[in-house]
């Protein structure tokens, strides 16, 4: 047996960040049919603070014939966060085609603030196998010991000791050729999103498997993927319907089955292409208990999951040595319809945006400079992006340009 050890070290230093902000905010519910919305208004002050460090350890060792990638690592993460002075009051009345805006501010009245700190600790360890026989091995494993307090009550809301696996095989037949399975968890720690009763919403969690086939044609220029996953998540949040408040519950448990395909390549000199799909025909929540006791949502389709969706960009960057340094590309999103809310009431249609680019590189000595220059949503595309799962729409992004410079020394 042969025994090779080579390793470097990796430090990231503390992070701390620090917000301060005031939030006011009209909540409202769905419209009647003649147009007639009920609303609440909310006013708090809000403090945030964040600090992460990390430190990771990688080495090379050699045991007979197997190649071992290693790596060894540490993470700490901790939250701060606080509301106070925070104040609610029912506002007017409004009607969406007849509205009359407030003039003034509602009557509020005093409402308990919060004070959340979470502190998380991880450690993994990762093992990356070189094997005879074109055969590549993945181990590993995550510890997290996550702890969350409400000060304003001084006690422990939650205490988590969390360990998630994962593990992989690739086999590579042939030189273009490679058939791989996985299986991966994650954890997502305390929440600092709360219950009705004041109590913190459980920690969500997901398991995923994974198996596919990815090829190389053409010495590499072009590579595609396709795969098959089956993922499970549990302790989803989902908003509480009607709520003035926005208080929310967890999901059970939701699981989505679909097919995966990517490609990469390059057509000819200078002219690249990224193309992907996923077709997710299963997406539900397969268990649930609803706020008032009931069955809640299960059985419902998942909410922001879309049956269809995909993307496709392709960039040509001139050879010519007029034009070398030149860059232009164009782009589209698409996304199916999908649904808005864990009880399927209503759906975000579908909808397709197109994107543009251009670009110039030029040296200047030992310098590089890049200059670029984008328009997102070309056609401005009226879309909705996404919902809190419940009465809030984010709406898409409106045409926008964008302009940068880049500068390497």
């Amino acid at each position: 047996m042969s025994l090779m050890i080579i390793g470097n070290l990796a430090i990231n230093f503390p992070l701390s960040l620090w917000i301060k902000k005031v939030s006011k905010t009209l909540n409202f519910g769905a419209a009647e049919v003649d147009g007639s919305i009920t609303r609440r208004y909310n006013n708090g002050r809000a403090q945030s603070q964040r600090y992460f460090t990390s430190l990771n350890l990688l080495g090379n060792i050699e045991t007979g014939l197997i190649k071992h990638k290693l790596l060894f690592g540490y993470d700490y993460f901790a939250i701060d966060d606080q509301v106070t002075d925070k104040f609610g009051g029912t506002a007017p009345a409004f009607n969406i085609y007849n509205p009359v805006y407030l003039t003034a501010q509602p009557i509020l009245s005093p409402r308990d603030g919060s004070n959340f700190s979470q502190s998380w600790h991880g450690m993994y360890f990762q093992d990356q196998m070189e094997l005879p026989y074109h055969f590549h091995a993945l181990g590993g494993f995550r510890y997290d010991n996550v702890e969350g307090l409400n000060n304003l009550l001084g006690k422990i809301t939650e205490s988590v000791d969390h360990i998630s696996p994962r593990g992989g095989l690739l086999w590579k037949p042939a030189k273009w050729l490679s058939l791989y399975g996985s299986y991966t968890e994650n954890f997502g720690g305390t929440n600092s999103l709360f219950n009705t009763d004041g109590t913190t919403l459980p920690p969500e969690s997901a398991q995923q498997w994974e198996t596919g086939l990815k090829s190389e044609f053409w010495d590499g220029k072009l590579t595609t993927t396709l795969s098959y996953f089956e993922l499970t998540k549990q302790n989803l949040w989902a908003a509480i319907p009607n709520d003035p408040n926005g208080n929310g519950r967890a999901i059970g448990e939701a699981k989505s089955k679909g097919i995966e395909f990517d490609a990469t390549g390059q057509i000819v000199p200078g002219w690249n292409v990224i193309a992907t799909y996923a077709y997710t025909p299963f997406a539900k929540v397969t268990k649930d208990v609803g706020y008032d006791g009931g069955l809640g949502s299960q059985g419902n389709r998942l909410f922001l999951a879309p049956t269809h969706s995909g993307s496709f960009w392709s960039t040509y960057e001139f050879q010519e040595s007029v034009l070398r340094g030149f860059k232009i590309g164009a782009g589209a999103l698409a996304q199916g319809q999908k649904e808005g809310n864990a009880e399927n009431t209503y759906q975000l249609p579908g909808f397709v945006t197109a994107n543009l680019m251009a670009s110039y590189q030029i040296k200047v000595g030992a310098t590089k400079v890049t200059t670029q220059f984008n328009i997102d949503n070309l056609l401005d595309k009226n879309y909705y992006a996404g919902t809190n799962s419940a009465n809030f729409i984010t709406i898409g992004t409106p045409r926008t340009f964008m302009g940068s410079v880049r500068v390497e020394f």
